[in-house]
């Protein structure tokens, strides 16, 4: 039993969905950071960590994003999630909007409009809040629904910790 499907490109059809290539992204594409330089006032731009997918390599190359390095950085909390690109200060900022209704609990907004970039939002908030470079490995998600809005809920391998993105912004958005 083949586990990949070979798909033959030709001159007269499409490629299939899953085979199309990812649209260009443009600054357009990309909400303006809501915060500005300690130093010299000038608008910011976040830092991500990690290995970079296709999306957060063309924001990298537009000089939208900064590449933090490895998902280990943001354990200890402290790494820097905004820059400057005039003055090249790195600062902590916030990515997130979080609230904590009960216990055990923590609702975030991600700011992003971008699927891809979402995604790894979410996964760098789970690293540095559960301490592990990989959070995929201590956590379980699932899709979930809040009053109507869609959600990621991310619940903890001890199952005392339960993480709900909310989603809205980004699902569906992309790349």
């Amino acid at each position: 039993m083949a586990l990949f499907r070979r798909v033959k490109r030709t001159a007269s059809g499409p490629l299939p969905p899953q085979a199309q290539p990812m649209p260009p992204i443009d600054a357009s594409m990309v909400p303006p950071c809501d915060e500005h330089c300690p130093d010299c006032g000038s608008p910011a731009i976040h830092i991500w960590y990690g290995a970079p997918n296709p999306a957060l390599v063309e924001l990298f190359n537009l000089g939208l994003a900064w590449p933090g390095g490895a998902m280990s950085r943001v354990l200890g909390g402290d790494a820097p999630t905004h820059r400057c690109p005039d003055c090249e200060t790195d600062w902590v900022g916030s990515l997130y909007d979080v609230t904590q209704p009960e216990e055990g609990l923590e609702e975030v907004r991600i700011r992003s409009r971008l699927m891809m970039i979402g995604i790894r939002a979410e996964h760098q908030y789970l690293a540095q809040r559960l301490g592990v470079p990989d959070p995929l490995s201590v956590a379980n998600r699932m899709p979930a629904d809040k009053n109507g809005v869609p959600c990621d809920m991310w619940i903890a391998a001890d199952g005392q910790r339960v993480f709900l993105f909310d989603v809205s912004e980004f699902f569906g958005h992309w790349p």
